[in-house]
């Protein structure tokens, strides 16, 4: 508000000098002398016409200024939303890793261009008796958990995923059999070895079953998942907290399972 009346005065004075001036050079030519009058009267007339338009015009201006600041601020909020809508068509909305829907799109890419490339499917057993126990609650603070081991084990490169309710997925882009094997181990074991408080005063001891299968062997994408697939639940039917695998030879802590011809 101080503002504006300010801005209103510096302009009325500037009017007023300008119209005295004015007034004053073209007196001098025509009359050849200044009337005090004639001075007084070019100095009301900013006053009377200049004041009140100077105001309508500095209210139109704080107006589109309010305007433009109002617009700036819905465009940052447009964007965050695009970047959230966008997130989300992308990534699991619990964990933060890809969704099943993003991970079969950049698996499909990644295939074709990494014929030593390997998929990883991860489920955790008995899942179902956390949520019935603790509640539901409980059951995604413990797939935040698993998520974050993962993650922490896994390299920037590789794609993790949550394609299921409590199935992880992971595609190593270029790693030997024996990484492959170490990566699967390490995973398993510090989800086995994980304390897990579902409860105040509560431990609940929490393990996987893996499932592994390699592009190489895979014709294709689905032929590549069935595998994996299988050999998990493969992992699950034969004790479960174990991975299985093909073509490997072998063995890690009697928790590993050779598959030639899954």
């Amino acid at each position: 508000m101080k503002e504006s009346i300010a801005r209103v005065c510096v302009i009325t004075l500037g009017s007023i000098c300008a119209s005295l001036i004015t007034t004053s050079i073209l007196l001098i030519l025509f009359t050849g002398g200044v009337s005090s009058t004639a001075l007084i009267i070019a100095a009301l007339v900013p006053i009377i016409a200049g004041v009140p338009v100077t105001t309508v015009f500095d209210r139109q201006r704080q107006k589109v200024k309010t305007a433009l600041a109002e617009l700036e601020t819905a465009h940052r909020q447009l964007e965050c939303l695009n970047s959230e809508l966008k997130l989300q068509a992308t990534h699991d909305y619990m964990t933060g890793v890809f969704n099943r829907r993003h991970f079969v799109k950049l698996v499909s890419e990644a295939r074709k261009a990494c014929p030593h490339g390997t998929l990883i499917c991860i489920d955790v057993d008995d899942f179902k008796r956390i949520n019935d126990t603790y509640g539901h609650n409980a059951g995604d603070l413990a797939l935040k958990a698993i998520t974050s081991t993962i993650c922490e084990l896994t390299h920037d490169r590789d794609i993790v995923a949550r394609i299921g309710g409590e199935e992880f997925a992971i595609f190593v882009h270029h790693a030997c059999y024996e990484e492959i094997l170490n990566l699967s181990e390490r995973i398993r074991t510090a989800i086995e070895t994980m304390s897990f408080s579902p409860a105040e005063g509560k431990v609940h001891d929490m393990s996987v079953s893996i499932g592994i299968a390699f592009v190489a062997e895979a014709g294709d994408f689905d032929s590549l998942v069935n595998k994996a697939d299988k050999r998990m639940y493969d992992a699950k039917e034969t004790g479960k907290n174990r991975i299985v695998l093909s073509r490997i030879e072998g063995s890690l802590g009697g928790r590993l399972r050779l598959l030639e011809d899954v």
